[in-house]
C-alpha cells in the first residue's frame, strides 16, 4: 500500500469509529418497563404513582380522581445487548450502526394506562391501551363531528 492509500483508508476508520455508537447508547437509556401488576382494584394511588411514575394528566370529577400515564414496556436499559451492538460496531468498523440504530429505535411499546381512584385514592378502574398520547389527541381532534 503506498502512503495515500494508507492516509485514506485511516480516515476511512476514523470517519466509521465516529459513527459508531448510537445503537449502543440507545441500549443502555432505554425506560424500564411499567409494572402493570400494581393495578389492582384497591390499590393506594401513591403506589401507583410511585410504579407508573407521575401521571401525564389528573382531572376530578364528582369526587372520582382520573390520572392518564404514557409508559413504555420493552425498552430496558440491557447492557448485554449493548455489549453486542459494540461488538458489531468493532468487526464491521461501524457500518452496524446503519442496522443498529434503527433496530434500537423501534425497540419498546409505548401504552396510555387511565386510571380512576374513589375518595379515598383507592384503585376503582384501570384500562391500559397501546398507542401514544400525542396521536390519540390528534385523532379525537379530527373526529370532533363523530357520535
Amino acid at each position: 500500500m503506498t502512503l495515500k492509500a494508507n492516509i485514506s483508508f485511516f480516515y476511512l476508520v476514523i470517519v466509521l469509529l465516529m459513527l459508531e455508537g448510537c445503537s449502543v447508547i440507545m441500549s443502555l437509556h432505554g425506560k424500564k418497563d411499567a409494572d402493570f401488576l400494581v393495578l389492582t382494584i384497591g390499590q393506594k394511588r401513591d403506589v401507583v404513582v410511585k410504579k407508573l411514575g407521575e401521571p401525564e394528566k389528573t382531572s376530578t370529577q364528582d369526587g372520582i380522581r382520573e390520572d392518564i400515564y404514557q409508559v413504555q414496556r420493552g425498552n430496558s436499559p440491557d447492557p448485554g445487548r449493548a455489549l453486542g451492538h459494540a461488538a458489531l460496531d468493532a468487526i464491521t468498523l461501524g457500518a452496524w450502526e446503519l442496522i443498529g440504530t434503527p433496530v434500537e429505535g423501534l425497540q419498546g411499546k409505548s401504552y396510555i394506562v387511565k386510571t380512576k381512584y374513589d375518595e379515598n385514592d383507592n384503585l376503582i378502574y384501570c384500562t391500559i391501551v397501546e398507542g401514544q398520547l400525542e396521536k390519540m389527541k390528534k385523532e379525537k381532534s379530527t373526529n370532533k363531528d363523530g357520535p
